[in-house]
């Protein structure tokens, strides 16, 4: 099977594929009208996520700006091959010494070792790395098992269910909190 995205698409790109193939099963399930322009509504639809993630990056860039200026930040992320092309089309790669993406290390989240690969890329006791992530069970909860400090982002919009909180040093609401922990 040819995988759907490449290491050279944008986000955009994602999205435009994504939701594609969510319009294109649920046509097939019945749940939308044969009359229904899959491709159309996909591109309205990926448009529209692709300017709030603009809007939301280009709010975010001032603080990794600053974070970077003090602390070297390692992006760890469940993604397709190609977020180094995501940050560089968003201006924001500079502010990442590096990034240790799942499709190209072959490790997932909610697995420790991606985290360890990224401390390991910073050559720091663990105890001494700052885990930020907005998922309790995938970001929190692992990067404690790795040995790291965490913040978790919870702004009320949680991807999975949060049983135990207890786990996560600070957290924070809103990601702008990130610089009043410092």
């Amino acid at each position: 099977m040819q995988p759907v995205i490449h290491p050279e698409h944008h986000f955009y790109d994602v999205l435009i594929a994504k939701t594609g193939i969510q319009l294109h099963y649920l046509a097939e399930k019945g749940y939308l009208p044969t009359t229904f322009d899959i491709p159309a509504n996909s591109e309205l639809i990926s448009r529209i996520c692709d300017e709030q993630m603009r809007t939301t990056v280009k709010k975010s860039a001032k603080i990794l700006q600053q974070l970077s200026q003090s602390y070297p930040l390692v992006l760890v992320s469940n993604f397709y091959g190609n977020i180094r092309t995501v940050l560089e089309d968003l201006r924001i790669s500079q502010y990442f010494a590096d990034v240790i993406e799942s499709a190209v290390v072959g490790v997932r989240k909610p697995d420790p070792a991606i985290f360890v690969l990224g401390v390991r890329s910073l050559g720091f006791d663990a105890a001494h790395v700052l885990v930020v992530g907005d998922s309790y069970t995938k970001d929190i909860v692992p990067g404690k098992a790795a040995g790291c400090q965490t913040v978790w982002l919870k702004n009320g919009r949680q991807w999975d269910e949060t049983p135990d909180t207890g786990k996560a040093d600070v957290v924070i609401e809103k990601f702008e909190d990130l610089m009043k922990t410092f």
